[in-house]
């Protein structure tokens, strides 16, 4: 991920609605972006979160997970994101 991160922002109709009638699409729209944006191995639980015995590893680790949960949340509308889980990007 670069160090000039930008957090994709879709407009209101285009955001995952309240009854997630809307999943399949917004899925199709959020998914690519997330994996051109290197920010899916996160999601995907396939880059683990490191051991506080890694600080400098833990730390970046910790940013980039932000950056992705940033993603999903800016992404959802507020009643979705209200029961979302966000102590990391996979856990939402």
């Amino acid at each position: 991920m670069a160090d000039g991160f930008k957090i994709l922002r879709y407009n209101g109709s285009e955001q995952l609605n309240e009854n997630e009638s809307n999943w399949t699409f917004w899925k199709t729209q959020i998914v690519p972006y997330l994996k051109g944006s290197k920010l899916w191995p996160y999601i995907a639980g396939t880059i683990p979160r490191h051991g506080p015995s890694k600080t400098n590893k833990l730390i970046r680790w910790e940013e980039v997970d932000a950056q992705a949960l940033s993603t999903i949340l800016m992404n959802n509308a507020p009643n979705v994101q209200a029961r979302l889980n966000c102590s990391s990007v996979k856990t939402a």
